[in-house]
């Protein structure tokens, strides 16, 4: 359950801050499609699994944003399997630079979501997700150290 509200929070902060990214692409639009339905308490496995159809040949290509979806539409599932699956697609986008990728990774590993709970590596993706100009996480670093990391 955890994993699932830290997945919808993600989700429509990102929408938030970037407007969904470009409308024409097949993967953004069904992201918005269930973004939508989670609004108005709507949404279904299908049209989670059909978003999840959508984005992954975009997220095999390296498409950083497709791939922060899928982590997200996986994390939505809220089963064992797409859990693992939500892990692997959050750190394959933060080692290619999504910052709010790095950000849900430290918060995975902060709280021990999936992963083995490991303050050592949250604060590393905190810091990183900082330096590349995530205001969230700078202002986590800032809560508990009194200071944001210096780039």
């Amino acid at each position: 359950m955890k994993l699932r509200i830290t997945a919808i929070c993600v989700l429509f902060l990102h929408c938030l801050i970037t407007g969904c990214a470009p409308k024409n692409n097949t993967c953004n639009l069904a992201s918005r499609k269930v973004m939508e339905e989670m609004w108005i308490g709507a949404h279904s496995t299908e049209s989670i699994d059909r978003a999840i159809s959508l984005c992954l040949d975009s997220a095999n290509e390296g498409n950083v944003t497709a791939q922060f979806y899928l982590s997200m539409f996986y994390a939505l599932k809220n089963n064992k399997q797409e859990n693992e699956e939500s892990y692997k697609w959050t750190l394959k986008a933060a080692k290619n630079g999504h910052i709010d990728s790095q950000f849900h990774l430290g918060v995975m590993y902060e709280k021990g979501i999936v992963v083995k709970q490991d303050s050592n590596k949250a604060e590393e993706w905190y810091q990183r997700a900082a330096q590349n100009g995530s205001l969230l996480a700078q202002k986590k670093l800032i809560k508990e150290k009194g200071s944001a990391p210096i780039k």
